[in-house]
Formats: C-alpha cells, sequence, structure tokens
C-alpha cells in the first residue's frame, strides 16, 4: 500500500466532507406552523424528527469543519489546495511561512509558478492527475526571493460525488537542512574517495571473513585487477599460499585481540611471481555498538627503500673493508678534533691499542711545532690538503716521518 501522508489522509476525507456538506447544504427549511390547535397528523412527527437528527447532523459537520481547519492551519507542513485550472485556492499559514508570501501573492496564483521549469517538468511526469497520487517526490520550491528551496511534495487529486477532477491538495514538507547535510556527506565522500584513489599506499577494508569490501586504485593496481574484481575475494586470490596465510592470520590477531598492528615489514610475492617489501599497518573496524567487524589496513611499498639500504649496507662494507686492510693508516675525527674511528695499520704505526686512541685529541699525535705546521694549511678554510710531509708519534713516542 502506498505510504500516504497523515495529514493527506485526514484532508482526504475531503469527498466524504463534500458529499455530507453537499447534504448539509440541501436542507430544506421547514415552514414554522402557527395553528398549534390546528390537526396533526402522522406524517407531521416525522418532519419533527427529521428535523432534530438534521441539526444533530449540523453539529457534527461543524465538528468535522472545525478539527479540519485544526489540522489545517496548525501542521507543521505546508498545504496547498488548487482549482480544477491548477490555481491556489487555499493554504495554511505555514505555506506562507515557508514560500516568504502573503495571502494577495499566494490567492489563484498558479501553482506552476511556484517551481522552476525544470522541476515542474519533472512533477508533470508523474501523471498525478492519471494516477490520482504521488507521495514523496523531492523537488524544488520557489521562495518569493527566487530562492529554490529543497522540499519533499505529496500531492492528491480531489473528486467530486462524479468522480470528476475539483482540484488537488498537495503536502510540501521543506529537506532543506537534510539535502544540505547530504550535500556536504556527499562532498566530503568524494574527498575521500579522491584521497583513496591518489594516495600511493594500498588501503583496503575487509569484513570478519577477511574477504575484500573496499579496496582504492593503488590496491587494485598492486593486485592487476580492478577495484570491482577484488571485492568479495581474499589475499589467497592474490598472494602465493605461505604469503596469504600470514596475512590471514594477521587480521585474525587483530581481530581477537582488538590490538593494531603498526608498520610490519614483511616481503610478500604475488601469483605473478613479483617480490615486494611492504610496511603494513591493520587496525580493527568497529560496527556502531563497538564490535569488531573487520579490518582495514595500509600497505606501503618499500621495495626501493629496503634495495637502497641493501646497496649502501653492501657499500659500507665494501669500504669497510678497504678501510680496514689499507697499507696506510687511517683516522677519523669528530667536529672537536677528537679521534673516533681508524683502521688496523694505525693501530700498528703508533703502537697504540683502542684505549689509546679513542677521543684523544688528534693533536696529541703530533710534535708541537708540527703541529703547529700542520694548523698553519687552514685545512678546515680549505677543506683539503695533499703530501703534506711531517712527524708523528710512535711507539715509544719516537717520531716517525710521515706523509
Amino acid at each position: 500500500m502506498t505510504d500516504e501522508p497523515d495529514i493527506v489522509r485526514e484532508l482526504k476525507d475531503a469527498e466524504k466532507l463534500e458529499m455530507l456538506q453537499s447534504k448539509k447544504n440541501s436542507y430544506e427549511k421547514l415552514d414554522v406552523v402557527d395553528d398549534l390547535s390546528k390537526d396533526i397528523h402522522d406524517d407531521s412527527v416525522v418532519f419533527a424528527e427529521d428535523d432534530m437528527n438534521e441539526k444533530t447532523e449540523d453539529i457534527q459537520i461543524g465538528h468535522l469543519e472545525e478539527k479540519y481547519r485544526m489540522i489545517f492551519e496548525n501542521s507543521a507542513v505546508a498545504i496547498t489546495v488548487t482549482d480544477s485550472n491548477e490555481h491556489i485556492v487555499s493554504w495554511n499559514k505555514y505555506t506562507e511561512q515557508l514560500l516568504g508570501m502573503k495571502k494577495d501573492e499566494l490567492h489563484m496564483r498558479p501553482v506552476q509558478s511556484l517551481y522552476p521549469p525544470d522541476e515542474w517538468k519533472k512533477i508533470r511526469s508523474e501523471n498525478v492527475r492519471r494516477r490520482g497520487m504521488q507521495h514523496h517526490l523531492e523537488t524544488k520550491i520557489l521562495r518569493k526571493n527566487k530562492e529554490p528551496l529543497d522540499v519533499d511534495i505529496s500531492l492528491s487529486i480531489l473528486k467530486d460525488r462524479h468522480g470528476n477532477i475539483i482540484g488537488s491538495i498537495g503536502v510540501i514538507r521543506d529537506i532543506s537542512d537534510r539535502k544540505e547535510m547530504e550535500r556536504k556527506l556527499m562532498s566530503e565522500r568524494d574527498l575521500l574517495q579522491s584521497l583513496l584513489d591518489n594516495i600511493p599506499d594500498s588501503i583496503y577494508f575487509k569484513d570478519a571473513e577477511r574477504n575484500f569490501i573496499k579496496v582504492n586504485k593503488t590496491k587494485a593496481s598492486h593486485s592487476y585487477v580492478t577495484k570491482k574484481d577484488m571485492i568479495g575475494k581474499t589475499d589467497f586470490d592474490f598472494f602465493l599460499e605461505g604469503d596469504a596465510r600470514k596475512t590471514n592470520e594477521d587480521d585474525h590477531r587483530v581481530m581477537e585481540t582488538g590490538k593494531p598492528i603498526v608498520n610490519k615489514t614483511e616481503k610478500i610475492t604475488d601469483k605473478n611471481g613479483v617480490e615486494r617489501w611492504i610496511s603494513v599497518t591493520k587496525i580493527p573496524r568497529y560496527d556502531t555498538e563497538g564490535r569488531i567487524v573487520g579490518t582495514m589496513g595500509i600497505s606501503r611499498d618499500i621495495t626501493l627503500l629496503i634495495m637502497g639500504e641493501n646497496e649502501l649496507k653492501e657499500s659500507e662494507e665494501r669500504y669497510r673493508t678497504i678501510f680496514e686492510n689499507s697499507a696506510v693508516a687511517i683516522m677519523l675525527t669528530n667536529e672537536n678534533e677528537k679521534i673516533i674511528s681508524w683502521n688496523k695499520y694505525t693501530e700498528t704505526l703508533l703502537s697504540k691499542g683502542k684505549d689509546e686512541l679513542y677521543m684523544k685529541p688528534v693533536e696529541s699525535l703530533y710534535p708541537a711545532e708540527e703541529w703547529q705546521k700542520i694548523r698553519s694549511q687552514n685545512v678546515r678554510q680549505k677543506g683539503m690538503q695533499h703530501r703534506l710531509e711531517t712527524k708523528i708519534f710512535g711507539k715509544d713516542n719516537e717520531a716517525l716521518d710521515v706523509d
């Protein structure tokens, strides 16, 4: 059954009311009998009873009219009544408030003028006159200042006792606050979707069975499918079984404990045999009642970073090998000119151990006059000095000639 607004149900008794009204207006007044002594026949008694019934019906109809008028005037929605030519003939107080119009601006106004042309076409396309009613049609109505307002309208056709259309009732509900909220939510959703689709990290949401329910473009791209193709599938559809089992266990742990996994580094291999290093963060996903219903995660491809770190380590190891096995002494000092590192040959040349070298002023290794000569080269300013012949203290502080 169509969900008819309560106010329309009340006012749609117009047919019944119209019939009662017509009946009321068809009553004929009885002439008053002046001569009470005149013979009274049986049919006069019936006339008197009919007169009493008419008065009772008059009272009932009056109460009915008052009931409808109260509903009409005090409703929190705008109500308009049009004639058969679609001109407004009646409306309630809230209509004036909603539209910002007065009586002289509404009376006999074509109802079409209240709607933007494209919205009126939409209303017309519903064929309300043929169908008899249309409930909860979202459209826009024009206020006095031509400002469009989002409304929900319900329309019902009015007919007389013979089935002829004599007008219509329109119930107009202001939904501008709701529509504005919907627009804001839509905008926020679009912003979030734009972020999801343009961020270089893989983002995904899973249900309690570890099925993907939403992924971003990056996640789908890394899986060589579209976003739609991933929905309802699991990691077992995209990773080798061993890797999929590990990710599945992580999801299970997060759901069981409610504790997130943050920046976990792991190596995965997809079904095409491509190996990647990723940094994974997974957190539990809750419903409105605080129950864990799945997980959501973000994975960052750190393959290039890991490769760079590995290359750096290899490079460091190579230089460390050269450093340690060099046939010349090599020392490094900090900004305060204290020794922080050296190679094996340094200990051999100077006949000193670790304790005698670490954090010792490099100046202490040279005779005073030699240190002054070194200082005079302004190495700090120049940045380098090659082939400077000097002397350095060796075993038993013996001065050794060095370059």
